[in-house]
């Protein structure tokens, strides 16, 4: 069963074997478009795309966009020490890949919505049954209790 649907940015469509995969593509492809949004220093600390939306006492818990690995993860240091939990992008930036799907899916719509791109015209991208293929943990189990550690290939 395929995991995603495959995503496409303005008539490219590309196919995918996981979502971490395909979102990488689409950030890749947005940063294209709108390439300030991940170099200006000044969205990593005040952006509406870049900066995670759970604050600590000393600012973002994460970014979602940041200039090192250490700096996505700021009250967890240790998550930057696992490869697995971010990317280096083409723009010398690095992306959170310690994410859930949906989270994946808010970043994306708020990136196109500062770079005039539109859902559904310009890129569309849909996860279907992500857990399944993602986790190895069986669905009733990961309602009970959230997963923070991301997404896990079987």
């Amino acid at each position: 069963m395929k995991s995603t649907k495959d995503p496409h940015f303005r008539g490219k469509e590309h196919q995918f074997d996981s979502a971490r995969d395909a979102y990488v593509w689409l950030v890749e492809r947005f940063a294209e478009v709108n390439p300030a949004l991940l170099s200006d220093r000044r969205w990593e600390t005040t952006g509406f795309v870049a900066v995670g939306r759970q604050r600590g006492p000393n600012g973002p818990a994460r970014n979602y966009f940041a200039s090192s690995p250490a700096r996505l993860f700021r009250q967890t240091p240790e998550l930057a020490d696992a490869p697995s939990n971010y990317y280096r992008l083409t723009n010398v930036r690095y992306a959170n890949l310690n994410l859930e799907t949906p989270e994946n899916f808010e970043i994306l719509c708020r990136f196109a919505a500062v770079s005039g791109l539109e859902h559904g015209k310009d890129w569309d991208w849909n996860v279907l049954d992500p857990t399944e293929h993602f986790s190895e943990t069986p669905r009733d189990a990961r309602s009970s209790s959230r997963r923070s550690s991301g997404w896990r290939k079987r």
